[in-house]
């Protein structure tokens, strides 16, 4: 556990009836430090929240279909826990030190469509598509066998049926397609030589049921 503070500044306004345009900035969220990872994070267990700022814009060409897109760009490189790269530690600097290894992250761009049709007074469905960077780069992968971010496509969909009684059902998908990453220089040869390849794909399922007073 660990307390932290940080900054969100937002802005949402509508150009007409039919076009509303949104930003937003979020500063780097400030952490104290996590002791129990104090050897193994940098700055002896520090591990703020990365700055991110974005943009987006949502039409509704019919009051029943609103389509949506935002683009948004995460600065992982300013958290040292994420951002350092590996190579310290072959160089002699201790995990958890001021300026120790980490992660390697570089920071990305994401872009992200949805869309959501009424289809009645009951039946709501949503959609969505995300595409962006991957933040590992090949002489980074070693390490990051332990956190394979690395994918970078997201599709979504998802439904909310209403029923008489207040009560309202919502299911979800969402599916991550596989995207591998192969060691260029990952394994230095006095740590053995060779490389790490890491990939990752995620498909996640949710269900959620709520009631209208």
């Amino acid at each position: 556990m660990a307390f932290g503070a940080g900054v969100q500044l937002g802005y949402l306004g509508k150009i007409n009836d039919s076009v509303s345009i949104g930003a937003f900035y979020k500063s780097k969220v400030w952490s104290g430090k996590f002791d129990k990872y104090a050897g193994l994070f940098a700055q002896q267990g520090g591990f703020d929240v990365p700055a991110s700022f974005g943009a987006g814009i949502a039409v509704t060409p019919t009051k029943r279909l609103t389509l949506a897109a935002d683009v948004k760009h995460i600065q992982y490189s300013n958290v040292q826990s994420v951002g350092n790269s590996l190579s310290p530690l072959f160089q002699g600097v201790p995990f958890g030190a001021e300026g120790a290894p980490g992660f390697g992250w570089r920071d990305i761009t994401v872009g992200k469509f949805g869309a959501v049709y009424q289809a009645n007074g009951q039946v709501t469905l949503r959609a969505g598509y995300s595409i962006g960077g991957n933040p590992v780069p090949a002489s980074e992968t070693l390490l990051n066998i332990l956190a394979p971010g690395v994918v970078t496509e997201h599709f979504t969909a998802g439904a909310t049926i209403k029923t008489g009684a207040g009560l309202e059902f919502t299911t979800y998908a969402m599916h991550a397609p596989r995207n591998t990453v192969r060691g260029v220089g990952s394994i230095p040869a006095n740590f053995g030589g060779g490389e790490a390849d890491v990939y990752l794909r995620e498909t996640s399922i949710g269900f959620a049921v709520g009631y209208s007073f």
